[in-house]
């Protein structure tokens, strides 16, 4: 479940560098209301920033509450986590503080801020099958991985299966832009994947952050609020009313410069 002020198959800026979009996908879910929330942010305006539980007391708390106490604009999962609810399933290092030190050998994707010297993009999305792509996620503080599910260029790598549910997702559009991407209504991966890329959003890349109720995004300003819960996964949650955040150990926040 989204709720926001802006409803607009178009994208609404908040301020300036962040934009909002909610857009209407080609193909209906099984239920929900079958749309998509974007936040566009370009990283020349906007600080990305990790919070872990690890790194604050192993206090998982809900998107809000990150975004209340760290003074966040807002933010996003920042992957899944194991069953110590507190260790990401990938790679997860911030600063001198290490939640994961070993790579998933099967994820393609990472995110990566807070560079570590001039003339690097303040944030961008790092496809391991790019070029001299583990010494890039060198250069950064902030490097978090997750499953490819877009390639770079705009490919859906995702194969086809059976289960649906609600998702949390990152891209980097064509620009440098980073995108928060969120749909409660149930999808397969694949399909969804294919519905974005019709979408005018300029998709480069994109990684799966988290599904199902732990799914969680969250913005606040003066002028725009946007609240998103996620409501469904196969075979473990099903409930379309679900409208409380889940508490999440790690999360993907921004701020203004």
């Amino acid at each position: 479940m989204c709720s926001a002020i802006i409803y607009a198959e178009d994208w609404q800026t908040i301020s300036k560098g962040l934009e909002y979009g909610k857009f209407k996908l080609a193909v209906p879910s099984s239920s929900g209301n079958s749309t998509v929330d974007i936040v566009r942010i370009n990283p020349d305006q906007y600080d990305f920033e990790l919070l872990l539980a690890s790194e604050h007391e192993n206090k998982k708390r809900t998107i809000e509450t990150w975004a209340d106490d760290f003074e966040l604009i807002g933010g996003i999962n920042a992957g899944m986590f194991q069953q110590d609810y507190l260790t990401n399933t990938g790679y997860l290092v911030n600063y001198q503080h290490s939640n994961n030190p070993s790579r998933h050998s099967s994820y393609k994707m990472y995110f990566a801020c807070n560079p570590k010297e001039k003339g690097l993009p303040e944030a961008q999305m790092i496809d391991w099958r790019q070029p001299k792509a583990s010494e890039l996620c060198e250069k950064y503080h902030s490097v978090v991985q997750g499953i490819r599910m877009i390639a770079t260029g705009g490919r859906n790598v995702w194969s086809k299966q059976a289960d649906k549910w609600s998702e949390a997702a990152l891209g980097q559009d064509k620009d440098g832009n980073i995108l928060l991407i969120f749909c409660s209504s149930p999808y397969t991966m694949h399909d969804l994947i294919n519905l974005l890329l019709q979408l005018p959003l300029n998709l480069d890349k994109m990684m799966h952050l988290e599904g199902g109720p732990e799914a969680s995004c969250y913005i606040e300003t003066k002028e725009f609020h946007l609240r998103c819960v996620g409501t469904f996964e196969s075979s473990f949650f099903d409930n379309e009313d679900q409208q409380s955040f889940w508490q999440i150990p790690n999360v993907i926040g921004f701020k203004i410069k």
